[in-house]
Formats: C-alpha cells, sequence, structure tokens
C-alpha cells in the first residue's frame, strides 16, 4: 500500500458521488475514513449533484438550448 502521509484528524467533512466504492460506510473510502476521523461526516458532492442534475434536465430540448446559451456567454465572459 502506498503511503501519502495524510493527516486525517484535522478533516471534519468528505465529499464523493453515491458510488459504493467511495460512499459505502462498510467497504467505501467513506467507511474507512470514517473509523480513523469518526467526526468526518460524509456528503454528496455538490458539483457532482449538479452535473447530474443538468444532464437529465438537458434532455428537454428548451432547456439544453438555455444551458448552451449560458456557456457560450461564459466561454465568451472568461476569455
Amino acid at each position: 500500500m502506498i503511503s501519502y502521509n495524510l493527516i486525517f484528524q484535522s478533516q471534519i467533512g468528505q465529499g464523493y458521488d453515491g458510488a459504493a466504492n467511495m460512499s459505502s460506510a462498510e467497504k467505501g473510502v467513506h467507511g474507512r475514513i470514517k473509523e480513523i476521523v469518526p467526526t468526518a461526516e460524509y456528503f454528496w458532492c455538490a458539483a457532482h449533484r449538479l452535473n447530474l442534475v443538468a444532464t437529465d434536465a438537458a434532455a428537454d430540448i428548451s432547456i439544453a438550448q438555455m444551458l448552451s446559451c449560458v456557456r457560450e456567454v461564459t466561454i465568451n465572459y472568461l476569455i
């Protein structure tokens, strides 16, 4: 096993998607960290949730067009 010398004692939260290998309290990363730091609460990753919602919503053509417009405006603003 590779050691990265991470310090977990100051960790207060963990955020992952819903995949069992990450979020499972028994066998996932969440459970392993919770054993080391019992106060490190698990939360669904907000960015991942937003991506899932946007993906589902984009099935509606009007929402897909609106997201495309927002993307174009955002990209042009950042350049």
